[in-house]
């Protein structure tokens, strides 16, 4: 199977049109119904991540070894990141893990 007939297969399983996903991704029409194993790599990084899956997915064919993050799990872990230290300790304490922030859960160092 060719790129261009996995992405139209993406398209058609996640109920997107080619020119849906052109709009979304911000590419001239029809750019990405043009698409083949040799386009630029950049187009392809931004189709795989607008679906969930590997360049390498969109090349081959082949299911990636490890499954990438979904768009809610990768806004929760950018959420994490930007919160502050006290918010990352309530986090971790709700998740019971043990965390590295240098605060308990009240915000005072735990030194």
């Amino acid at each position: 199977m060719e790129t261009n007939e996995r992405i139209k297969k993406l398209c058609k399983e996640r109920g997107v049109t080619i020119q849906r996903l052109e709009i979304e991704l911000g590419e001239k029409p029809s750019s990405i119904a043009k698409v083949s194993s040799n386009s630029k790599a950049e187009k392809l990084y931004k189709i795989a991540r607008y679906f969930g899956v590997t360049v390498d997915f969109l090349i081959t064919g082949e299911a990636p070894a490890a499954p990438m993050l979904t768009d809610i799990e990768a806004r929760i872990i950018e959420a994490y990141r930007l919160a502050d230290p006290v918010t990352q300790a309530n986090i971790l304490k709700l998740l019971d893990v043990k965390g590295d922030t240098g605060l308990d859960a009240a915000g005072r160092s735990a030194v």
